[in-house]
């Protein structure tokens, strides 16, 4: 997806009026660019979203044992045996889980590709389709995925290195004042990366960027811009449970009932929240990249510059 924005004076709509942003206008214009196309984003997060949740309860009830169940205690109210419960599922290996985890990989990763794609092309004023959002995010899909296992994989060693070193020098030495490294690398250090590297699939999927690339691209776009990105990622965490909280407060009944019905419903209700969420963070986070885009290179005048008429 390196040029999600067609250059061609037959598509090309006018040109945005970019300028530097803060923390409420973006979150202001995902919500506007929402509102103005709600049927392209609710689509492009409805056909991965349910594909993906239709693999995971068709996969359930082919091989039920092949999955945890945690059903069978999520009414009871003794804690021991919930306690018992949970124990009992973790020890026991679970195949289904990881492969069927792993395949919806696939289906995550082409909602997250068009979504981007679709909120990149709105932000700058160029036209978009479902179709349009659907192909290119499928022709992303691969290195995508392997992008994201990558960025997983490094985040994980940099906290479990980072933990190991500063808990060494507590324990060796026993100088309590040394605990606050690990505090740092426990608590801190997780906010850190998330900041560092939560534009990875953004740049991926707009710049066609492989895993090293991407993260090497975040980590100079975001500098000296990670606490505003911090406070955009708390800003949809809290937009996140407050929709949670309305779609639970509606489907009360269904979480408080333990028949087949009552459970469908359960599973269509968190269908429906993640469809309906799932656009807001990854439009967020493009509109973020051209923010630090238009910041640090000048993304402003390069788009004006394309809008400019072409000399015969």
């Amino acid at each position: 997806m390196s040029t999600p924005i067609d250059p061609s004076s037959e598509t090309r709509a006018e040109a945005a009026q970019l300028r530097p942003l803060g923390v409420g206008d973006i979150i202001d214009r995902v919500l506007r660019m929402y509102r103005q196309r709600p049927m392209l984003f609710i689509t492009l997060s409805a056909i991965p979203s349910l594909s993906a949740v239709l693999l995971s309860q068709a996969a359930r009830l082919l091989l039920p044992d092949a999955f945890s169940n945690f059903d069978e205690f999520s009414f009871i109210n003794d804690p021991q045996q919930v306690l018992n419960s949970l124990q009992d599922q973790a020890g026991r290996a679970r195949p289904g889980d990881t492969i069927v985890g792993l395949i919806s990989l696939i289906p995550q990763a082409i909602g997250i590709a068009a979504l981007t794609y679709a909120a990149a092309n709105m932000y700058v004023g160029r036209p978009v389709t479902v179709g349009a959002a659907l192909r290119s995010a499928v022709a992303d899909t691969p290195r995508l995925i392997f992008t994201i296992i990558v960025l997983f994989i490094v985040v994980v060693l940099l906290w479990v290195i980072a933990i190991f070193v500063s808990v060494i020098p507590s324990a060796v030495t026993g100088i309590g004042i040394l605990a606050v490294l690990a505090f740092a690398s426990i608590v801190v250090l997780p906010f850190f990366l998330l900041a560092s590297f939560a534009l990875v699939p953004t740049i991926s999927a707009l710049e066609d960027a492989g895993p090293i690339a991407s993260m090497r691209r975040s980590l100079r776009l975001v500098a000296g811009s990670r606490w505003r990105l911090l406070a955009v990622l708390v800003l949809l965490f809290i937009l996140e449970i407050v929709l949670s909280v309305l779609l639970g407060a509606v489907f009360l009944a269904a979480f408080v009932s333990q028949s087949t019905a009552g459970r469908i419903a359960a599973v269509l209700v968190e269908a429906a929240s993640t469809i309906l969420w799932e656009p807001l963070p990854w439009s967020a986070l493009a509109l973020f990249y051209y923010d630090l885009r238009v910041r640090h290179e000048a993304f402003d005048l390069q788009l004006a510059a394309e809008a400019l008429p072409r000399q015969p």
